[in-house]
């Protein structure tokens, strides 16, 4: 697996991807005990299911959706709607699930 589009200063690690795709596919309620840790930064867990991971840190926000082939993943600064981050990158998730990605 293989980061895409990857913008961060943090440095995602394959490990870190792993560990959220193993956990959202086996037990994603483990998130609201560990929290979800990416970056180098653990996020608060607000909601956790076998598709969608929602995390808050500060005024930061991570979002993970699962789809038939890959992880999108998406953090945000503290001035960006959080509101809006998931609602582009769910409707994205929904896209790709829709056309078999």
């Amino acid at each position: 697996m293989e980061p895409y589009g990857l913008n961060t200063k943090e440095k995602v690690s394959q490990d870190e991807l792993k560990t959220i795709a193993d956990t959202m596919k086996n037990n994603p309620q483990l998130f609201n005990e560990s929290g979800i840790h990416l970056g180098g930064e653990k996020y608060f867990c607000l909601s956790a299911e076998s598709t969608l991971v929602r995390g808050r840190k500060g005024g930061s926000a991570l979002i993970v959706v699962a789809t038939n082939t890959c992880l999108l993943v998406a953090t945000t600064i503290d001035t960006f709607p959080v509101g809006k981050l998931n609602i582009i990158v769910e409707k994205l998730g929904d896209y790709l699930r829709a056309n078999n990605y």
